[in-house]
């Protein structure tokens, strides 16, 4: 596949922590060209494929909007479109963007020939860089879910924020597309949380596994195995409310994920 191509493909992924086919709004569109910006060289890549950076811009624009409702950016859609496009042919297209080997080779650096310091620089750069692109992210897929969570039929813990939004549902690898599923974070405690929700929905069950409490009507037997599938997205199939502590900027921050029928 081409680096393009993944790309787009790990944008998307890196959004929420399993594979996501998201709808088609502009703030996904703006956030997967955006990163285009900062990933691809515009300049090489416009002179390689004849056109003007401007233009190349614009044609990339309307693939991603094509291609997002048609494969989620999952399947070969971007590079079958983006020539036609561009008014190029597939064969020109396809030179000017490298293979994923290639271009890892290219981008791959020596720290054999490089001081301790100069390691440690560049490794404090490399981590800057993810953090502001990660931070761009998290503020467009915020951006895109606001207005929505009147939507969710399942209670929403107070105070929190939403991350997230997938109100079509999210695409497992089978095709599959599971249940409207919302993430929120809060800076209360996940006991509290649970306290919210053991008072909210008295007959759901609880179950704490591993640290992520889950809030479900019926506890699955094999809970466990079921988290970890994210081939399948199992869980998401089944209304429920997961919540767990992570450390973000240094502080305790609590998630919130509910998966829920809509109304």
């Amino acid at each position: 596949m081409k680096k393009l191509v993944t790309i787009i493909v790990t944008t998307a992924l890196l959004s929420f922590s399993v594979t996501a086919k998201a709808d088609k709004n502009d703030a996904m569109v703006e956030m997967v060209v955006n990163m285009m910006k900062q990933t691809v060289q515009l300049d090489s890549l416009s002179n390689c494929l004849g056109v003007t950076e401007t233009n190349f811009i614009k044609a990339y624009t309307k693939t991603v909007e094509a291609c997002i409702p048609k494969d989620g950016l999952e399947g070969n859609c971007i590079e079958e479109l983006a020539p036609e496009i561009l008014g190029i042919s597939k064969a020109k297209f396809d030179s000017c963007i490298p293979d994923d080997d290639v271009a890892e080779q290219e981008e791959a650096v020596d720290y054999s020939a490089l001081s301790e310091k100069e390691r440690a620089a560049l490794l404090t750069k490399q981590q800057a860089e993810g953090m502001a692109r990660m931070e761009e992210m998290a503020a467009l897929m915020k951006k895109s879910s606001e207005g929505t969570e009147d939507k969710i039929s399942l209670p929403v813990y107070s105070p929190s924020t939403m991350s997230s939004h997938y109100s079509s549902g999210m695409q497992n690898s089978m095709g599959k597309t599971t249940l409207p599923v919302a993430t929120f974070t809060t800076k209360d405690s996940v006991e509290k949380v649970v306290g919210f929700y053991k008072n909210s929905l008295p007959d759901f069950k609880i179950k704490n596994n591993m640290g992520v409490y889950y809030v479900m009507n019926k506890i699955p037997e094999d809970l466990a195995k079921l988290s970890f599938d994210t081939e399948n997205l199992p869980l998401y199939f089944i209304p429920h409310i997961e919540t767990y502590s992570l450390k973000v900027a240094q502080q305790d921050t609590t998630f919130i994920v509910i998966s829920y029928k809509p109304y």
